[in-house]
């Protein structure tokens, strides 16, 4: 009888055990998946609308404007809201550092514009349709713009290189490409650009061409923003 009481408890000792260790293993990965699935952390940044006229359509196409571009530039988990005339983003897998320059970034008006030597704008974002990096074809290989312009935009832009490649002086045939109020290419044009297709060179980093082409893709801001708030939330 003693024997027996001996075995059962030693095999009940054995069964807690095994529990015990299961118990563990379940908790560990239960940590493991709620840290992945939680996401704990998160950048949140808070516009303030400095346009003094603006309605509800104008503050909802720049939220949805403002999230296009974050995910573009790599941030893909990001939620937006809004309410009267700030707007809200809340942006996963992110440093704070990253996080102030990203701020930055997709809130600048991205107005792409095509000028004329006399100051004529001939074309604006609105005729990009795609817009990506590539680099030069040459010994450099330098990063560049690569822009594919709408059908609109695909005529104009033909029109415009052929009437600008027969002035006899270079600054006449020079076409300013700009970004809000900075010049970021100015190419000198010797021959018509058919085909609807364009590149746009410059001494550009490859960060610096990653954030035009956000700008671009995600299309111009019709309202101006203030950071009001950056914060890394737990």
């Amino acid at each position: 009888m003693v024997l027996l009481l001996h075995t059962e408890r030693m095999e009940g000792i054995r069964v807690f055990k095994r529990l015990f260790i299961l118990l563990l293993s379940l908790t560990s990965a239960l940590l493991l998946l709620g840290g992945c699935i939680l996401k704990p952390e998160y950048g949140e940044i808070v516009y303030a609308v400095k346009s003094e006229e603006f309605t509800d359509t104008t503050l909802k196409d720049a939220a949805e404007d403002l999230v296009k571009r974050a995910e573009i530039a790599g941030y893909s988990e990001t939620k937006v809201s809004f309410s009267e005339n700030h707007i809200k983003l809340k942006i996963y897998d992110i440093e704070y550092e990253e996080l102030e320059s990203l701020a930055q970034l997709i809130a600048k008006p991205g107005k792409l514009n095509f000028v004329e030597f006399q100051g004529d704008v001939i074309l604006t974002g609105k005729n990009i349709k795609e817009a990506q990096v590539v680099f030069e074809n040459n010994a450099n290989q330098k990063p560049a713009i690569a822009i594919e312009f709408d059908e609109e935009g695909k005529n104009v832009f033909s029109e415009a290189t052929n009437r600008l490649s027969k002035e006899k002086e270079v600054e006449n045939r020079t076409l300013f490409i700009f970004i809000d109020e900075e010049i970021i290419s100015a190419p000198v044009i010797s021959e018509p650009i058919e085909g609807g297709k364009a590149v746009i060179t410059g001494d550009f980093t490859i960060k610096e061409a990653s954030e035009i082409v956000a700008l671009l893709q995600g299309g111009a801001l019709d309202i101006e923003l203030d950071v009001v708030e950056i914060n890394m939330v737990k």
